[in-house]
């Protein structure tokens, strides 16, 4: 019988994958009795549960979000064996930068200062990538992406795959792995987009949260002007009721 130790809220705590998890479910060199679909079927479910995983764990630790975004980008890497993984936002006027702490990436690597132009015109390789989720893998790459890569000096890239990063119509940036060591595939596609599906609920369930703190501040605040003003409306009434008690005294003592 399985003992399992409640903390002190009776709910099981989540644990991040553990390396052997992760090594037995990517594990290519396996034994494969079933037809060899079911076994990739299998497997891809499999990556997608372990990479769900490792989005609730590292969100339920309530770490800040550089070292949310580096440990989660560490486990996508050896889920689709990937030498890089980096999480790309897009803010203001359509420019992508890079979220903190990629995996992967040196201090000095100058993927950390560098910012691209999503485009507006639907040509640009980052605006489908975000916007229609449309590249296509050509021997276990992306090719204009690796040429993206180049052209901004990223050098050493062999080969490299994005998806969306979003949550419904919400558009955040990209979730891109780089250095695939067997080239990537559709499946590995699959698992990216459910780890940026999920990263991106996360973001708006957090965004969320804010939202409604900065509402109840708000409240607070003026609760509290509320009350000085009732204050301030009963103070001046006390002193009118003693000014006209003061005024009907004196009038009262002018008619003796």
């Amino acid at each position: 019988m399985e003992v399992v130790a409640l903390p002190a809220d009776g709910r099981p705590e989540q644990a991040l994958p553990k390396d052997g998890e992760i090594d037995a479910v990517m594990d290519e060199t396996r034994p494969r009795p079933k037809a060899r679909a079911t076994a990739r079927l299998e497997k891809a479910q499999a990556a997608a549960y372990l990479a769900l995983r490792a989005v609730s764990s590292y969100s339920e630790t309530g770490a800040e979000l550089p070292d949310f975004f580096g440990g989660l980008s560490e486990t996508v890497a050896r889920l689709v064996k990937a030498r890089r993984v980096a999480f790309w936002r897009l803010g203001p006027h359509r420019t992508l930068g890079i979220q903190p702490k990629p995996y992967g990436f040196g201090a000095a690597s100058p993927i950390h200062s560098l910012r691209l132009q999503a485009g507006i015109d639907g040509n640009s390789v980052g605006e489908r990538a975000i916007f229609d989720d449309e590249l296509e893998l050509v021997n276990g790459t992306v090719p204009e992406l690796d040429e993206l890569w180049r052209a901004n000096g990223l050098v050493g890239i062999r080969n490299s795959m994005a998806v969306s990063w979003r949550a419904g119509d919400r558009h955040f940036g990209a979730l891109v792995a780089y250095d695939s060591r067997r080239g990537f595939t559709s499946d590995d596609a699959w698992v990216l987009r459910v780890v940026a599906m999920a990263t991106g609920l996360m973001w708006q369930y957090h965004e969320s949260e804010e939202k409604l703190d900065t509402t109840v501040e708000r409240l607070d605040q003026a609760a509290a002007a509320r009350r000085q003003l009732l204050g301030n409306i009963a103070a001046g009434g006390d002193e009118a009721r003693r000014r006209f008690a003061s005024a009907l005294h004196d009038d009262s003592l002018q008619l003796l």
